[in-house]
Protein backbone atom coordinates (compact mmCIF):
# COMPACT_ATOMS: atom_id res chain seq x y z
CA UNK A 1 0.00 0.00 0.00
CA UNK A 2 1.17 3.49 -0.76
CA UNK A 3 0.98 6.29 1.77
CA UNK A 4 -1.47 9.00 0.70
CA UNK A 5 0.08 12.39 -0.06
CA UNK A 6 -1.97 14.04 2.69
CA UNK A 7 -0.69 11.89 5.54
CA UNK A 8 0.26 8.46 6.77
CA UNK A 9 -1.58 5.22 6.29
CA UNK A 10 -3.71 4.33 9.32
CA UNK A 11 -6.43 1.88 10.21
CA UNK A 12 -8.95 4.73 10.58
CA UNK A 13 -11.66 5.09 7.99
CA UNK A 14 -14.94 6.95 7.79
CA UNK A 15 -18.11 6.42 5.83
CA UNK A 16 -20.11 9.49 4.85
CA UNK A 17 -23.65 8.71 5.94
CA UNK A 18 -25.18 12.01 4.98
CA UNK A 19 -24.92 15.76 4.62
CA UNK A 20 -27.50 18.36 5.55
CA UNK A 21 -27.61 22.12 5.30
CA UNK A 22 -29.57 24.32 7.68
CA UNK A 23 -29.99 28.07 7.78
CA UNK A 24 -30.25 29.29 11.37
CA UNK A 25 -28.54 32.52 12.46
CA UNK A 26 -28.34 31.53 16.13
CA UNK A 27 -26.70 28.21 15.25
CA UNK A 28 -24.33 29.91 12.80
CA UNK A 29 -23.13 32.20 15.61
CA UNK A 30 -23.08 29.50 18.32
CA UNK A 31 -20.00 29.34 20.52
CA UNK A 32 -18.67 26.52 22.67
CA UNK A 33 -20.95 25.59 25.55
CA UNK A 34 -23.70 27.99 24.47
CA UNK A 35 -27.39 27.21 24.48
CA UNK A 36 -27.33 27.75 20.71
CA UNK A 37 -24.70 25.01 20.37
CA UNK A 38 -26.85 22.60 22.37
CA UNK A 39 -29.95 23.47 20.33
CA UNK A 40 -27.99 23.05 17.08
CA UNK A 41 -26.72 19.63 18.07
CA UNK A 42 -30.10 18.52 19.42
CA UNK A 43 -31.62 19.42 16.07
CA UNK A 44 -28.94 18.02 13.79
CA UNK A 45 -27.09 15.18 15.54
CA UNK A 46 -27.27 11.71 13.96
CA UNK A 47 -26.18 8.31 15.20
CA UNK A 48 -24.70 7.20 18.49
CA UNK A 49 -21.35 7.70 20.24
CA UNK A 50 -19.57 5.82 17.45
CA UNK A 51 -20.73 8.39 14.86
CA UNK A 52 -18.58 11.42 14.08
CA UNK A 53 -20.79 14.46 13.65
CA UNK A 54 -19.14 17.52 12.06
CA UNK A 55 -20.84 20.89 12.30
CA UNK A 56 -19.73 23.91 10.27
CA UNK A 57 -20.67 27.39 11.46
CA UNK A 58 -19.20 30.86 12.04
CA UNK A 59 -16.86 29.45 14.68
CA UNK A 60 -18.05 31.40 17.73
CA UNK A 61 -14.76 33.33 17.67
CA UNK A 62 -12.66 30.15 17.27
CA UNK A 63 -11.48 28.01 14.38
CA UNK A 64 -13.29 25.09 15.95
CA UNK A 65 -13.84 23.05 19.08
CA UNK A 66 -14.67 19.56 20.23
CA UNK A 67 -15.33 17.64 23.41
CA UNK A 68 -13.44 14.55 24.50
CA UNK A 69 -15.02 11.39 23.05
CA UNK A 70 -15.59 9.79 26.45
CA UNK A 71 -17.93 12.70 27.30
CA UNK A 72 -20.47 11.22 24.90
CA UNK A 73 -21.29 8.61 27.53
CA UNK A 74 -22.74 11.27 29.85
CA UNK A 75 -23.78 13.98 27.35
CA UNK A 76 -24.63 12.47 24.00
CA UNK A 77 -26.00 15.74 22.60
CA UNK A 78 -22.79 17.76 22.95
CA UNK A 79 -20.66 15.11 21.25
CA UNK A 80 -19.27 16.18 17.88
CA UNK A 81 -16.83 18.61 16.28
CA UNK A 82 -17.64 22.20 15.33
CA UNK A 83 -15.51 23.84 12.63
CA UNK A 84 -15.60 27.37 11.27
CA UNK A 85 -16.89 27.03 7.72
CA UNK A 86 -14.06 29.11 6.26
CA UNK A 87 -11.33 26.71 7.45
CA UNK A 88 -11.96 24.14 4.73
CA UNK A 89 -9.83 23.74 1.60
CA UNK A 90 -10.79 26.18 -1.13
CA UNK A 91 -11.97 28.95 1.19
CA UNK A 92 -10.50 32.43 1.46
CA UNK A 93 -9.27 32.02 5.02
CA UNK A 94 -5.55 32.34 4.31
CA UNK A 95 -3.38 29.97 6.30
CA UNK A 96 -6.42 28.34 7.91
CA UNK A 97 -7.97 27.17 4.63
CA UNK A 98 -6.09 23.88 4.46
CA UNK A 99 -8.58 21.70 6.30
CA UNK A 100 -6.32 21.24 9.31
CA UNK A 101 -8.89 22.55 11.78
CA UNK A 102 -11.04 19.45 11.34
CA UNK A 103 -8.11 17.09 11.85
CA UNK A 104 -6.88 19.11 14.82
CA UNK A 105 -10.21 19.03 16.58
Amino acid sequence: NSVPQSGVQTDFSFNLLGTSRTENEAWFNAGPGSSAEREMKEGLRKGDCSTLNLYFNGGGGLLGWAYFPDGCDWDTVMDGVVIVYSSVPGSNSGPYAGGDTATHE
